[in-house]
């Protein structure tokens, strides 16, 4: 999964009554995803392809070796690779937890709703609605700012858990 999936659950209590505020919300996941494939697009651009290139051009040498086993080219392009595994599985971390993150921002704003509701009601009435409806709308609006603004610093992150990867696989 790409950081651009970062998508959080909407917490609506009525999802035909469209409002100003939903498409706020709209929008800043749009940005969101958008931030998210902008970052994943220049660390694939500027880190991962010139990483491909030259893992691609040593399992090449692997495979020219006409004097080794097939067990040992194999094991030749293995290793090879293991540098690009540890890249990916840098990658899917930071998704994961800038995901994680932005879920639990939103789970958030739905006990804040949760606890709006008077005990012992059932069915809101509709300005109780409308007021649930904006307040998660807001809230989860200002999550999603909160991790757009994240991005920078996940991608300087991502950059230099790259490059230490890189630098313990070439030792």
């Amino acid at each position: 999964r790409s950081l651009a999936a970062c998508e959080p659950r909407t917490p609506t209590l009525n999802p035909e009554a469209p409002t100003r505020t939903t498409m706020s919300a709209q929008e800043a996941h749009q940005r969101l995803q958008a931030a998210a494939m902008a970052m994943t697009d220049r660390i694939d651009k500027k880190e991962i392809r010139p990483r491909l290139v030259s893992v691609h051009r040593e399992i090449a040498k692997c495979y020219e070796d006409r004097t080794s086993s097939q067990a040992a080219v194999t094991q030749c392009a293995a290793r090879s690779m293991q540098l690009m595994q540890a890249i990916e599985a840098t990658m899917r971390g930071e998704t994961n937890d800038l995901q994680n993150r932005l879920q639990r921002c939103v789970e958030g704003c739905q006990d804040q709703l949760r606890d709006m509701i008077p005990a012992g009601v059932t069915q809101p009435d509709d300005r109780l609605r409308a007021k649930l409806q904006s307040v998660g709308e807001k809230c989860q609006t200002k999550c999603i700012e909160d991790h757009i603004k994240l991005l920078p610093s996940v991608e300087k992150r991502v950059i230099s858990s790259i490059k230490e990867v890189e630098r313990r696989a070439r030792n």
